[in-house]
């Protein structure tokens, strides 16, 4: 599953990259330095991938070189800025964009609860949008627009292996031919989304291409009229001979070369529209066997999943199996955030509750549904620990103590 794991580092890594973009495109825009200022955003991502490798006790000495570093890289970049309040903020978004990085790079990587981040990507566009809009910076509202639809394109496939990752469950990476297919059925939603997008320049694109086939069948036209006989201006009397037609002189076609212009301009624009017509039935075709396909290869993926899989899946798309499985990531993150308190400080509740996940952790080969009384043996440490978890009832600590030897068993 090591190819698994390196996609969605790279994926996510794209998209922590795209997430404050449109900020940095508008500070660019608005200090009149472009698209500079996502040259300290790419330094700040790489050094805070760097810095989350680094062991724990110079991890916080190195977040402030790479926040100065990109604080002053901005600075120099926007040194000949229009607007030098610009040039600052956007100098004050790369440190911050750095100290982020550095922060949650790691926990992005690893795939922890990021639909609502990238979510929030759709959000922070729109209130750049917004923004630039007001302040009527063209050259970024065109930027923004290029934007979007790269970070929709982007959104789809994260989402997928979102979705993937969460049907799979804990624990467990989804394989190289399931990975595949879903980033296959993404690739279709993207090229539909942007076929649907650009209506409009498809259009011109096919007006361009029946134009060209009419100018090259008027040309066509031109070069057999050239090849046929053309009479002769005068009558070609005695005396001094004809000089032809004279320089001013023009000569106009004959009736039937007009005709046969008409009848090649009425076959040739026949046939373009034929030619169309089946390419659209084509297309239709193409497009109805794609989905066709789509829709046994995700049949074959969910039987795959229910054979392989103590976890049964029935859709990617089970918003119920999204939520609990984005509940289940918070819970566990919320439970590791407790686990960092000291245990002084700890109250008896929750000196209990952490001694029975210690003693969990240890003996992995409990299985997951059974309960306290069915794995203790002692039925004492059961009532305090049911009596910490499940009741208000106020744990001593006496009670506490007594149960501490879970994390020793």
């Amino acid at each position: 599953m090591r190819s698994t794991a390196v996609f969605r580092r790279c994926l996510y890594g794209l998209g922590l990259f795209l997430l404050p973009m449109p900020i940095f495109l508008l500070a660019g825009g608005a200090a009149g330095i472009g698209t500079a200022l996502l040259l300290p955003l790419a330094a700040a991502l790489l050094l805070g991938t760097v810095i989350r490798r680094l062991p724990v006790r110079f991890r916080l000495l190195c977040t402030g070189l790479s926040v100065a570093v990109c604080f002053v890289l901005a600075a120099y970049l926007g040194r000949n800025a229009e607007q030098s309040a610009w040039r600052w903020a956007g100098a004050a978004f790369s440190a911050l964009a750095a100290a982020l990085y550095a922060r949650y790079v790691g926990p992005v990587l690893r795939g922890d609860g990021n639909t609502g981040l990238w979510y929030a990507g759709l959000a922070l566009d729109a209130v750049c949008w917004l923004i630039s809009a007001v302040m009527v910076l063209r050259e970024v509202g065109t930027q923004l627009r290029l934007y979007t639809w790269v970070y929709c394109v982007f959104l789809i496939f994260a989402l997928t292996l979102s979705w993937l990752e969460v049907g799979v469950g804990s624990g467990s990476d989804p394989s190289r031919a399931m990975v595949g297919k879903n980033m296959l059925a993404a690739l279709v939603w993207s090229g539909l989304f942007l076929l649907l997008t650009h209506i409009p320049q498809i259009m011109n694109a096919l007006r361009t291409g029946v134009n060209a086939l009419k100018r090259a069948v008027i040309w066509l036209i031109g070069m057999l009229g050239q090849l046929l006989p053309s009479g002769t201006m005068g009558n070609g009397g005695s005396g001094g001979g004809s000089y032809g037609m004279l320089a001013g002189d023009t000569q106009e076609p004959s009736w039937w070369m007009v005709v046969l212009e008409k009848i090649f301009i009425v076959i040739s624009l026949l046939l373009a529209a034929a030619a169309l017509i089946l390419f659209l039935r084509l297309v239709r075709k193409a497009l109805l066997k794609a989905l066709r396909i789509l829709a046994a290869r995700i049949r074959e993926y969910m039987n795959a999943v229910n054979e392989s899989y103590e976890d049964q899946v029935e859709s990617l798309l089970d918003w119920g199996e999204v939520k609990r499985g984005f509940e289940t990531r918070l819970d566990k993150q919320r439970q590791k955030r407790a686990d960092r308190v000291p245990w002084d400080r700890l109250s008896p509740r929750d000196q209990v509750r952490r001694s029975y996940r210690v003693f969990l952790t240890r003996h992995p080969e409990v299985p997951d549904g059974n309960t306290a009384r069915q794995t203790l043996s002692d039925p004492q440490q059961t009532d305090i620990y049911e009596a910490a978890r499940y009741s208000s009832r106020e744990i001593t600590e006496e009670e506490a103590r007594s149960v501490r030897e879970f994390k020793n068993q």
